[in-house]
C-alpha cells in the first residue's frame, strides 16, 4: 500500500471508531480515567446512603450555593450492548438526567452554566445501562417489568480549579412495577436520576444544615 493509501486508511479507522461510539466511549474509557486525578480510596457509604465514598480530607462544601451539571457520559460492557441502544435514546436520558438534578437542587441550589467560586461542579459516568421489558401484551399485563436500573461514577469538583472534593460509586436497581401498555424500557434508570438527585440535594441540605 502507498504512503497516501496508508494514510486514508487510517483516516477512515479513526472515522470509523468515532461513529463506532457514538462519542459516548462505550468500552474505551477505563477505570481510573473517568476521575479527575487519581483513582479515589473508595470507602463504604454510610447506611442507607451512597455505595461507596471518597471525601477530600479538608473539603469544605459549605461555601458551595450551586452546581454545574456536565453532560452525563456512558459507558458499556460491548459493542454489541452499546449498538443495541436505539438511536437517540441516549441523548434522552442525557435530558432526563439533568433535568432531573436540576428539579432536585433549583429551588435551593441553582443549576448554573459557568464557573464561579460558589459553584459546585458534578460529572458523571453511568456504566450500568439496564433497561427494563416493557408490557405489551395482554399477558404480560399480569407479569412484571424486568428490574432495570443504572449504575453510576459520580464527581463533584471546585469549578474554579477542578478539585475534586467528593467521589462515589451507586447501583439503582428498579422496582418490581406491573407491566403496563405504553411504559418504556428505561422507566427505571430515569427513576434513577431522579433517586441520585435527591441523594445530592439531601447530601447538600446536611451540609448547610437544612435537615
Amino acid at each position: 500500500m502507498t504512503r497516501k493509501g496508508k494514510g486514508v486508511g487510517f483516516i477512515i479507522s479513526i472515522l470509523a471508531a468515532v461513529v463506532l461510539t457514538g462519542c459516548d466511549f462505550p468500552y474505551t474509557v477505563r477505570k481510573a480515567d473517568f476521575f479527575h486525578g487519581d483513582e479515589p480510596r473508595f470507602k463504604p457509604g454510610p447506611a442507607g446512603g451512597i455505595d461507596q465514598v471518597d471525601i477530600t480530607e479538608g473539603a469544605d462544601f459549605t461555601r458551595y450555593k450551586m452546581v454545574i451539571i456536565d453532560p452525563v457520559l456512558f459507558q458499556f460492557s460491548s459493542p454489541a450492548q452499546y449498538n443495541a441502544i436505539p438511536r437517540g435514546a441516549l441523548e434522552n436520558l442525557r435530558r432526563d438526567f439533568r433535568r432531573a438534578f436540576t428539579e432536585a437542587l433549583a429551588d435551593a441550589y441553582p443549576v448554573v452554566d459557568s464557573p464561579r467560586p460558589d459553584a459546585l461542579r458534578l460529572r458523571t459516568l453511568i456504566t450500568g445501562l439496564v433497561p427494563a421489558i416493557p408490557g405489551a401484551s395482554a399477558e404480560e399485563q399480569w407479569g412484571y417489568l424486568s428490574t432495570g436500573g443504572a449504575s453510576m461514577k459520580a464527581e463533584l469538583l471546585d469549578s474554579m480549579t477542578s478539585e475534586r472534593l467528593i467521589a462515589g460509586i451507586d447501583t439503582k436497581t428498579g422496582e418490581q412495577l406491573p407491566a403496563v401498555q405504553g411504559r418504556d424500557e428505561w422507566v427505571h434508570a430515569r427513576e434513577a436520576f431522579t433517586f441520585w438527585g435527591g441523594r445530592l440535594r439531601s447530601f447538600l441540605d446536611t451540609i448547610h444544615g437544612k435537615k
